[in-house]
């Protein structure tokens, strides 16, 4: 292999398979705090008084829905090497947390304890959603800034 093969070769594996990796790493990670949140759910109310009980944790384990917010850090350093990529690292994580509020708000109805309420569970999505984006385009601004265009999407 000569060193001309090898450059190309790395060329190659920077501007398309490292970003890609990344964003399967974002994905997945996302996608197993979803799973974790509906997998570790409790089974059942927990009766707190005689009139009251307590559904927090009846459908989802919301500490692992907050987990998600962690992504943003990756979500940011993608968008910044890779300023073109900048949607795709910003949708990443939010698909996976608006299914699973979608889901949730299904879930909560057919156990009988909603009462419209659980309705707010896209409230989150929402914020998270404006936070992603957030991130992202800070990030796409500042690889913009640096001149960090790795990735040739229209060659």
């Amino acid at each position: 292999m000569t060193s001309q093969t090898r450059t190309a070769a790395r060329s190659n594996w920077s501007r398309v398979v490292r970003p890609a990796a990344y964003l399967l790493g974002i994905a997945a990670a996302s996608a197993t705090c979803v799973a974790l949140a509906f997998g570790t759910a409790k089974d059942e109310a927990t009766r707190i008084s005689q009139d009251f009980y307590d559904t927090t944790g009846l459908v989802m384990n919301f500490g692992w829905w907050w987990a998600i917010c962690v992504l943003a850090v990756p979500v940011y350093f993608v968008a910044r090497s890779y300023p073109r990529l900048a949607v795709v690292a910003f949708l990443t994580p939010v698909v996976p947390l608006c299914a699973s509020a979608h889901i949730f708000f299904i879930r909560f109805g057919e156990t009988g304890w909603g009462d419209g309420l659980e309705g707010l569970a896209y409230i989150y999505a929402g914020l998270a959603t404006l936070t992603f984006a957030g991130v992202a385009t800070w990030g796409f601004i500042a690889g913009r800034r640096r001149g960090a265009s790795h990735l040739p999407l229209s060659r």
